[in-house]
């Protein structure tokens, strides 16, 4: 009887330990740790992530070491854009209007010294109305932007970003003529929504959870995916 204990003891450690793996959200292929350099931290240089409706997408700016880019992403598509607007300028100063283009694609940028206030207005043909929000990433805290749908008494694209603890997300209804914007807290894994009822869980690079209007009948779901 000795003898058989110790092989079904290891099949019944092997079993739970399988069982554990299985349940973990897979580990991310997008990145874990922040692409920004410390230099650039209080500098307009360095690096913005975030999401844009018109129809869906993620924006990446990269002002850092010798590189002056714009990577844009809408509706599966993806471009680099560039920029002649930056040949005199240096981190620590504002960036004004600067232009970058591919194609018939145009993203100009704004952003102040010390990299406070960065926005972008976007001419992108087939996606009139298209709208991005920005989060600067510092060395030490990560960007990640996500992008999904919400679906319910109303319904429509919802993509967001988060650093650390904090949320700012973009919603835009199907018809595109609603557009609107939402804050939130993050506390590990668990979101609450701020600026509009709601709340949902992160796992690994999907989130997804619910939504509540300013009356009991307007309410829904929403689920994202990290992309950035």
């Amino acid at each position: 009887m000795n003898k058989l204990r110790i092989p079904i003891l290891l099949i019944l450690l092997f079993t739970a330990f399988s069982c554990k793996k299985d349940d973990a959200a897979p580990a991310s292929t997008l990145p874990t740790a922040p692409e920004a350099q410390s230099i650039n931290d209080d500098k307009s240089g360095g690096v913005y992530k975030g999401a844009v409706v018109g129809s869906t997408g993620s924006i990446k700016i990269v002002l850092q070491k010798g590189v002056k880019e714009i990577q844009l992403t809408i509706d599966g598509v993806s471009k680099t854009l560039t920029t002649d607007s930056l040949s005199s300028w240096t981190s620590g100063e504002i960036v004004r209007n600067a232009v970058f283009k591919a194609d018939d694609w145009k993203v100009v940028f704004n952003v102040g010294a010390t990299g406070i206030g960065a926005s972008v207005a976007l001419t992108i043909p087939g996606h009139t109305g298209a709208e991005a929000i920005l989060l600067k990433e510092t060395s030490k805290a990560l960007v990640r932007s996500f992008d999904g749908t919400y679906a319910g008494s109303e319904s429509g694209t919802w993509n967001f970003i988060i650093q650390d603890a904090e949320l700012s997300g973009i919603s835009r209804s199907t018809d595109g003529q609603t557009i609107s914007t939402f804050a939130g807290l993050v506390n590990e894994n668990t979101i609450t929504l701020l600026t509009i009822g709601g709340s949902g869980t992160i796992s690994g690079d999907d989130a997804s959870g619910t939504w509540q209007g300013s009356t009991a009948d307007v309410k829904g779901t929403w689920v994202v995916k990290r992309v950035l």
